[in-house]
């Protein structure tokens, strides 16, 4: 396999690794010890995001005027 390509690849791995992890801690900080960081690398992408549009509008629900958190 031609070198270029697999370093591309692995770059490509580990942009996803890091958008992974920031998923990760953003849900485990909002959910205040009601998901914990083992289980919420077990998620799926779309459990991760469903999450996230669940906590960004409870936060809009309580802080109309106020920017996004995540």
């Amino acid at each position: 396999m031609d070198p270029d390509l697999i370093n591309e690849m692995l770059g490509i791995l580990y942009k996803n690794q890091n958008m992974i992890e920031q998923d990760v801690n953003a849900l485990v900080f909002h959910m205040q010890g009601g998901l914990d960081y083992d289980d919420a690398f077990l998620l799926t992408a779309d459990q991760r995001r469903m999450m996230a549009k669940m906590i960004q509008k409870h936060y809009d629900d309580q802080n109309p005027n106020k920017k996004p958190q995540l």
